[in-house]
């Protein structure tokens, strides 16, 4: 069961780094053991935000990592959580989730700032 985590974590990781390209660095897979077996990508996006692309017990949810210092209090607000489908890892919902991450985070850095990632 273990190798099926690392071998989707590392999937996962992967389209993270095709999705975000240049906006994303240091992406690393993690897998846990327990009562509840679980995976998470962590990477940080714009340089600037910490997050977790994480499934646990059947579902898949986004989160900023230090959030107590991050400013985002829910990123995927009640508007938001009709779009986000935390319980399919097909790749193309997979990027719909990372787009939305991303429109929320853009919404909160300089245009001059990002202007060196476009």
């Amino acid at each position: 069961m273990k190798e099926i985590y690392l071998e989707t974590a590392c999937t996962l990781s992967s389209i993270i780094e095709e999705h975000y390209g240049n906006k994303v660095s240091i992406v690393t897979p993690e897998i846990g053991e327990g009562d509840y077996p679980w995976y998470r990508v962590n990477f940080l996006l714009y340089r600037t935000y910490e997050f977790s692309y994480e499934y646990e017990r059947g579902f898949y949810s986004i989160y900023s990592t230090k959030q107590e210092t991050s400013g985002l209090c829910i990123l995927f607000s009640d508007s938001n959580s009709e779009k986000f489908d935390n319980t399919n890892f097909e790749k193309s919902n997979i990027k719909e989730n990372l787009m939305l991450l991303d429109e929320e985070i853009r919404l909160r850095l300089p245009d001059k700032f990002l202007s060196q990632f476009d």
